[in-house]
């Protein structure tokens, strides 16, 4: 059988395999064009920890991620996010055709670099400016607006492509806030007065209905963190050297609160191209093509 397979393929004509080159090479061209051409002129990210790449890092916060086993599988290692690799939104440019966006806190300086997009996320930040404030410095979502400010006039002075409204109104603005008002806030009656405001059924239904799907999807341990502490795993985040679990890819967690790259980039591939289901009430895809 397989002499039978070589001569097979030594007979394919010079003209055929000349056409499958062309093809390959018509396929490459349109690979590098779609990379080399975003889709959308910039994104801006507000959030937490969620997608937060190392806003905290030169902060006075017990909120960070940069340090092993953070960062195990990120070509750049350790870098702020709070995840073995790749956050949702580093997915998000890849299939953007975005380069990964720079830091709010590396941008004073450096104006040319926020022309693809800029990340103010930050770990223990809230919608509410009190939230995660035991944690120490962060930005809430207040500060994050005012940090997103002062982007724009850098933006104004540079003038993208001769219209700032234009260039705007054709990027993407992403919001991951609020988990921290529940974790950092609401869940802690005896440091914040604020949760007596709130009721927490419907997003406990939520949790569980989403949690329970992930079986679904291949991981075998959906209730414990790969690094971390406590019970299940699940109480503090990993600790600087820790030694994490072997089989992270299996995992829904990372540490007590974080997803894994494994689950980052299923979350980033259905809101990317998913159904309204996933995506309300359209995707990012189509989105960028407005």
């Amino acid at each position: 059988m397989e002499n039978l397979r070589s001569r097979s393929i030594s007979t394919i004509r010079s003209s055929d395999r000349t056409a499958i080159i062309i093809v390959l090479l018509v396929a490459l061209q349109y690979l590098v064009s779609v990379k080399g051409t975003p889709q959308v002129p910039a994104m801006f990210v507000f959030g937490d920890s969620l997608v937060d790449d190392g806003n905290n890092n030169n902060l006075n916060s017990l909120a960070k991620g940069n340090y092993y086993p953070y960062g195990i599988d990120f070509p750049q290692g350790p870098t702020g996010r709070f995840c073995n690799g790749r956050t949702i939104i580093d997915f998000f440019c890849e299939l953007i055709g975005l380069p990964y966006l720079p830091l709010y806190a590396d941008t004073q300086g450096y104006r040319t670099s926020i022309l693809n997009g800029v990340n103010y996320a930050s770990a223990a930040g809230g919608i509410l400016a009190e939230t995660g404030q035991f944690l120490g410095e962060r930005y809430s979502m207040k500060d994050q607006v005012l940090n997103f400010e002062m982007t724009l006039n850098d933006l104004r002075s540079m003038n993208p492509g001769g219209n700032l409204s234009h260039y705007l109104g054709r990027s993407i603005a992403v919001v991951v806030l609020g988990s921290n008002d529940y974790i950092n806030n609401y869940l802690l009656p005896d440091l914040y007065f604020s949760n007596h405001n709130y009721t927490a059924p419907d997003y406990a239904n939520l949790l569980i209905n989403s949690y329970t799907r992930q079986l679904m999807l291949g991981f075998t341990m959906i209730d414990h963190g790969c690094c971390g502490i406590g019970r299940n795993q699940g109480e503090v985040t990993c600790l600087p050297m820790q030694v994490p679990c072997l089989n992270w890819n299996q995992y829904v967690f990372w540490d007590a609160f974080h997803p894994t790259q494994a689950v980052n980039t299923i979350l980033a591939q259905r809101a990317f191209t998913g159904p309204p289901s996933d995506c309300y009430p359209i995707n990012v895809q189509q989105m960028a093509q407005l």
